[in-house]
């Protein structure tokens, strides 16, 4: 059983409300808001976890499903 840290754990929510609202507007505030925590934050745990910005990765999302 592997332990998932609290960190992966919101870049993992992180990806998925991007997935899911992809088509809306980009908004850092939107997706902290949607996590109960701050935008700063967010974005360094989501690039630590990832290896890519939030915004790197809902443009990828977007490009991903317009195929």
């Amino acid at each position: 059983m592997t332990r998932i840290s609290a960190g992966e754990r919101l870049a993992k929510q992180a990806e998925f409300y991007i997935r899911e609202h992809s088509a809306e507007k980009f908004s850092l505030e939107k997706i902290a808001g949607a996590l109960y925590i701050n935008g700063n934050y967010l974005s360094r745990i989501f690039r630590k976890h990832t290896g890519t910005t939030l915004l790197a990765y809902h443009n990828r999302m977007r490009c991903e499903q317009a195929r």
